[in-house]
């Protein structure tokens, strides 16, 4: 990786160049159209965005890439991270796969859920990957990372995580 650090307060870890390029690119390449009739529509006061989670409409490079999150040297590592053994992947991907904001498009301040609903297993860890590799860092986007009161509401914001292709 050509730059990896984790970041105590926040508890992330920034990985650019996070797949090969070849491998980058063909995810790109394979995100469907924004308007694809077979991406899910959200559009309520907390977001506007499009989304997928089903696995059958996912092709061969985005399927494997996301089936070796999976893999026990991808396991092994974010066990350490998550400092337990008892972490799995999430099949279901619930609240995970493809994610897309057109322009004007938003993701509100919000805290994801922590226990997953089916399972009622804990959820330790996201994983962000930016795919447009043409995007404008004045287009903002960034993941907000914010400091909270007690009860959880929002306190300030802590750091900016820009949206990268591959980060």
């Amino acid at each position: 990786y050509d730059e990896y650090y984790l970041s105590r307060p926040f508890n992330h870890v920034i990985i650019d160049n996070f797949f090969t390029p070849e491998v980058a690119d063909k995810l790109s390449e394979e995100f469907p159209d924004y308007n694809d009739p077979t991406i899910n529509n959200l559009n309520n006061p907390l977001e506007n965005k499009r989304s997928n989670n089903h696995w059958d409409r996912f092709p061969p490079c985005t399927y494997r890439a996301f089936m070796e999150f999976g893999n026990d040297r991808m396991m092994s590592s974010m066990r350490v991270f998550a400092q337990t053994d008892q972490l799995m992947l999430d099949y279901g991907l619930n609240g995970g796969g493809w994610h897309m904001h057109g322009r004007g498009g938003k993701l509100n301040m919000h805290k994801d859920y922590s226990i997953r609903p089916k399972l009622g297993k804990e959820r330790r860890i996201n994983i962000i990957i930016y795919m447009t590799p043409d995007w404008q860092e004045e287009w903002g986007g960034g993941l907000e990372v914010w400091d909270h009161y007690e009860d959880g509401t929002p306190k300030n914001l802590a750091k900016t995580i820009e949206n990268k292709f591959n980060r």
